[in-house]
């Protein structure tokens, strides 16, 4: 018994170690826009602001912004995977302005997704940052 309390002891700063090292609870915020549009207004760009405020304060994070269209058709040039490709990258480009690292920033456009209730479900920038 002497003998596993002394082993136990001995394991203690091999633990401190490990739960020294950052682990990031998955932190996620969501961009909505307007149909056909990829301009932040004032909402989004708050949301955004945090959404960096995070990822600053866990620097071995990955930031990935995931960009969606509604399924209706668009007038953008190369379609809904293209206006959620522009999405993305519009909120990407606010992540790097407050001060992510463009390496950190991951781009997934994602394209047309049906929504629940309401179409603005689908016009949206996902923000995860996550290990």
């Amino acid at each position: 018994m002497r003998r596993l309390f002394l082993a136990s002891l001995a394991a203690l700063p091999l633990l401190a170690a490990c739960t020294a090292s950052e682990v990031v609870t998955p932190a996620s915020r969501v961009v909505f826009f307007t149909q056909d549009d990829v301009t932040l207004d004032d909402a989004a760009k708050g949301v955004v602001a945090e959404a960096a405020e995070v990822a600053k304060r866990h620097p071995s994070t990955t930031v990935r912004v995931a960009g969606f269209s509604d399924p209706a058709p668009t007038p953008v040039p190369g379609g809904n995977t293209r206006l959620s490709d522009l999405r993305a990258r519009a909120v990407a480009a606010e992540l790097r302005a407050d001060g992510v690292a463009p390496a950190r920033i991951i781009i997934q456009p994602r394209g047309a997704t049906t929504y629940e209730s309401v179409p603005v479900e689908s016009r949206r920038v996902e923000i995860n940052i996550s290990n």
